[in-house]
């Protein structure tokens, strides 16, 4: 048995080892720094970006592509530092190397500055000028499909992804429809091509946005349209990479007559990057809770129960002196940005939906307007002539993997609600908890058969697109998906504290609309008599609340991971903010 003197002899030796390493290390970490730092002040990007390739994705690794970029700056080279910004994951070492970018390119704005260094930022004035004059938003750098780099000759451009060669026989004109309808496409933004399963870094799609907005651009078409996408099937979220991505089938787009982004092949509208911002912000401040209504005035109803009692006009002159009566109805948005395009679709898809219920714009077989419903009823007892209907969320389930990180959720995501409601003598609306067989008959009928109503009147197609992403957001948020990937969507969001945020497009939607009134004559089956029947109202709305949703929603588990499957096949790829979607 070793003596304590002897025990202590090792300690010591041991002791002395473990310095020896650590001063070697220490030497070892500050030989590494000079070197980088010796790249850095000759110019040397390339090398010294490849000395911080192992440490992608880690703050140590973040704080150095920094270093990068500010170095890039101070010689001119905006391009470069440029993509070395969109490699940054950290938020917060983002910002203050944004900040500084945002400094530098003000007092280069006019002028190329002074380059130096390695070969490659030699090149960056030629192809800065051709990115600002030829089709600036086409290139790579600003969203676009066009590629440049410098290479020892000279320039090289690549279009490859701008241009594409159809080789095909062309008997019937085939190749002038497809050139007029990918110029079409091409003028309308949607330039990404078609995809069964696109996939989108909702942290990627937020900096590449953000830095358009620091160099004064605004999003690209294909930013702005969500990549194509025109339904969300899942949310996968890859922690190791910084990720929470939305994926589901992807087209090129054209804008039809009313200016609306839809699907060449199916001319479903696209999904809508504002639309996902303002239902982020709904879920964020207002716990997901928001909607629209349209109703009758109170004054309007009285003066509508005192015509209805006391006229004597008949024909025409009864109808217009009805009308004047209803007047206008109001419209209330609640819990979203009231000049939003979420908010406008809300409202419009409400307002359509009413006049296909009342008669004034058609449905489709199975979908009978409300008239017509009361018409086929043998009673003699008078219809109700105060309606309710209002479209909510309709999903069945949200299915997950076991590690939590897949989810997708199903049903067919918009369903219209109703009741019937009364004048009291005082000419308030009163509630009955309750609808009459048409009334209820036509709520059933249009939810049936939302998915036709959605093809002919893209409209719907639009709200569903609105739900789709509440839902999401609010997945997202319940769940605290964000918070797994470290993403504080700070960008996004508003009042964050941050000086720069995501600025909604503006829409003007109306506060008041022309109360819908219809009437319709009938025989009734019993005695052979004509009853005149007019609807004096149709209020309702729009009511989406995502927490109860899905609080209500079944939760099931992959118990056969086709969802982590479906994750680990769709994998991104190393960080870079200009990288925000790819196929699988």
């Amino acid at each position: 048995m070793k003596s304590f003197k002897q025990l202590l002899i090792g300690m010591c030796k041991i002791s002395t080892c473990l310095l020896l390493l650590t001063s070697l290390t220490l030497s070892q970490e500050n030989f590494e720094n000079s070197k980088f730092k010796g790249f850095l002040d000759s110019g040397e990007f390339a090398a010294a970006s490849k000395m911080v390739a192992p440490f992608r994705g880690s703050l140590e690794g973040d704080q150095r592509l920094a270093e990068i970029a500010e170095s890039q700056l101070a010689r001119g080279a905006f391009r470069q530092a440029t993509a070395t910004l969109n490699q940054i994951r950290s938020d917060d070492i983002y910002a203050s190397a944004a900040q500084n970018h945002q400094e530098q390119l003000s007092r280069y704005k006019g002028s190329f500055g002074s380059r130096g260094g390695g070969i490659q930022a030699d090149f960056d004035p030629l192809m800065e000028l051709i990115q600002r004059t030829v089709e600036p938003e086409s290139w790579e750098d600003l969203g676009g499909m066009g590629r440049m780099s410098p290479f020892e000759a000279g320039v090289h451009v690549d279009a490859e992804g701008m241009l594409k060669m159809v080789m095909a026989e062309n008997g019937s004109n085939t190749l002038d429809r497809l050139r007029g309808r990918v110029r079409h496409s091409l003028e309308a933004g949607g330039d990404l091509g078609p995809s069964k399963l696109r996939l989108i870094s909702l942290p990627r799609l937020e900096r590449a946005v953000q830095q358009r907005q620091r160099q004064g651009l605004p999003p690209t078409n294909s930013m702005k349209y969500l990549g194509g996408l025109t339904r969300i099937q899942y949310v996968l979220v890859y922690p190791e990479t910084g990720d929470l991505v939305i994926a589901g089938p992807a087209e090129d787009w054209e804008l039809d007559p009313a200016g609306r982004p839809v699907g060449i092949e199916t001319g479903q509208p696209t999904l809508w990057l504002d639309d996902l911002v303002s239902c982020w912000r709904a879920v964020r401040e207002d716990d997901g809770i928001f909607g629209c209504s349209i109703d009758p005035l109170p004054e309007n109803l009285v003066a509508t129960k005192n015509f209805l009692a006391d006229s004597r006009a008949t024909g025409r002159a009864w109808r217009e002196g009805l009308r004047e009566a209803l007047g206008r109805q109001k419209i209330m948005i609640h819990g979203i940005d009231p000049t939003s395009h979420a908010a406008h679709i809300l409202v419009k898809a409400d307002y359509h939906m009413k006049r296909v219920g009342m008669g004034l714009e058609a449905g489709v077989l199975g979908v009978p307007d409300i008239l017509t419903l009361m018409a086929s009823q043998s009673t003699s007892t008078p219809p109700s002539n105060l309606i309710r209907w209002w479209f909510t969320l309709d999903y069945e389930t949200v299915e997950t993997s076991k590690d939590k990180l897949a989810y997708a959720l199903s049903g067919p995501g918009v369903k219209v609600l109703s009741e019937n409601e009364f004048l009291d003598d005082t000419g308030r609306r009163r509630a009955t908890g309750a609808s009459d067989q048409p009334t209820r008959e036509f709520a059933e009928n249009f939810t049936n058969h939302f998915g036709e109503l959605a093809e002919k009147y893209p409209v719907y197609a639009d709200l569903r697109n609105v739900f789709d992403v509440a839902m999401v957001c609010g997945l997202i948020a319940r769940e605290g998906l964000d918070r797994k990937v470290e993403w504080r969507s700070r960008y996004f969001e508003v009042d964050s504290g941050s000086t720069l945020t995501y600025p909604l497009e503006v829409w003007a939607t109306p506060r008041e609309v022309n109360t819908i009134m219809n009437h319709k004559i009938w025989t009734e089956a019993k005695n052979g008599l004509k009853r005149q029947s007019t609807l004096v109202g149709v209020s309702g709305g729009v009511s989406a609340d995502i927490r109860s949703t899905l609080e209500k929603l079944p939760t099931e588990t992959d118990e056969y991971q086709t969802l982590s499957a479906q994750k680990t096949a769709s994998r991104p790829g190393t960080w870079d903010a200009s990288q925000w979607w790819w196929d699988r």
